[in-house]
């Protein structure tokens, strides 16, 4: 019946009516409903933080287990390569943190976007998932405030690592007003950073969810 209507209307009707329907975000879940999903939204979460804790401690592992076995033997050609080979483990270290840093990023990105969909049409998702375009989204369309969720400051400190990782190599301007961070440094200490950062996660991605699904 919706089909033969529609096929009775001008073209720029029927688009327009397509377009808004697409854009009617979904019905909002009852409070029992929506918390019990926001559980599994933090559940899942927690189970990819445990993923990166698992790559993070088997790549330090690894990396104590072969610099111990770098010791000398008494042979000058063999132990001249022996500063290099353990530059080279400390490179690898700082690239895995490096690369576990990111990987949680992306995760929080993932998530929200998994979140977006209980209620938004994938092009208004790939507008606003990331996080500085997600604040101002979510204060217009439901009055959410971002910063007065759970650990907000810690993504936003992730957010900020993450970037100057991918297009610094150093601490930031952006990266520095956070407590601990000196402009112009080195990325160091990213397993402290790691262990502080990663618990908040899926706390955080929890409480979005929470908030979208059950906002009028």
């Amino acid at each position: 019946m919706l089909l033969v209507v529609l096929l009775g209307l001008p073209l720029a009707v029927v688009m327009a009516a397509l377009w808004f329907l697409m854009r009617v975000p979904a019905p909002r879940l009852p409070a029992k409903t929506a918390k019990f999903w926001s559980q599994i939204i933090e559940t899942s979460a927690q189970q990819h933080v445990e993923l990166i804790v698992d790559l993070v401690r088997n790549a330090q592992f690894s990396y104590r287990a072969d610099l111990a076995a770098l010791v000398p033997t008494g042979n000058p050609d063999q132990d001249e390569s022996l500063g290099d080979d353990a530059h080279l483990l400390d490179e690898l270290r700082k690239l895995s943190l490096q690369g576990a840093v990111v990987a949680a990023y992306v995760m929080v990105e993932l998530d929200t976007k998994r979140i977006m969909r209980h209620c938004w049409d994938p092009e208004t998702i790939r507008r606003h998932y990331q996080f500085n375009r997600l604040k101002k989204f979510l204060k217009k369309e439901l009055a959410i405030r971002l910063a007065g969720l759970p650990d907000y400051n810690e993504v936003r400190e992730l957010l900020a690592v993450n970037n100057a990782i991918k297009h610094a190599g150093m601490v930031t301007p952006e990266l520095a007003r956070f407590r601990g961070w000196n402009e112009g440094d080195e990325l160091a200490n990213l397993d402290v950073f790691l262990q502080r950062t990663l618990p908040a996660l899926p706390r955080y991605l929890g409480s979005i969810a929470d908030s979208i699904i059950t906002t009028p």
